[in-house]
């Protein structure tokens, strides 16, 4: 009995170690903490570059480069592509090209029916896309690209996540009017 209080004390009082095991409570919450923020980072940075690509290829359909390809669609994927490579798998893109008949000057066009300007979704929160009609010179058009960024931190992901795949949606929206090109 007396060995064990002599013991029971001089554990109390030795604070050999006690570092480490501070450590060891706090080390997990934050690596996971450090790792999140990289994850947020990485994606905001996949948004931006969705986003400048998505501009980028856009103005190749402004300037009628697109049209005169023969193939609009294939010209505004693989600029687009070419541009987003870098954190964001193209086979994994969905995107639309939407000519808006504006017989009024500018962009007064797109207030005669908003419903056009909406996008469509399908049940799990994908974008449902209308199709690409790059239209022609002076042709009012909305692109939209669309990609579901797959998020990998465990406690981050129920915080962004848009659905259960524990993805969030990136999309990058571009309207342009079409210059007065003629071929």
């Amino acid at each position: 009995m007396i060995l064990s209080k002599r013991f029971t004390k001089a554990f109390r009082n030795d604070d050999e170690g006690a570092t480490a095991v501070e450590f060891g409570f706090f080390a997990i919450p934050f690596v996971f903490l450090l790792i999140g923020m990289v994850e947020v980072g990485m994606l905001s940075t996949a948004g931006t570059l969705l986003q400048g690509g998505t501009d980028e290829a856009a103005r190749l359909i402004r300037t009628g480069q697109a049209q005169s390809s023969g193939d609009p669609q294939a010209a505004f994927e693989d600029l687009l592509c070419e541009k987003i490579e870098l954190l964001i798998n193209c086979d994994d893109l969905v995107f639309e090209a939407i000519a808006i008949d504006s017989s009024a000057n500018g962009f007064g066009g797109i207030a005669d029916d908003m419903s056009l300007v909406d996008p469509t979704f399908d049940g799990d929160g994908n974008l449902d896309p209308s199709g690409f009609d790059s239209g022609s010179h002076n042709s009012l058009v909305i692109i939209r690209v669309a990609y579901n960024y797959p998020l990998m931190t465990p406690f981050v992901g129920p915080f962004l996540s848009d659905n259960t795949n524990n993805t969030k949606l990136l999309m990058a929206t571009a309207i342009i009017q079409n210059e007065p090109y003629a071929f």
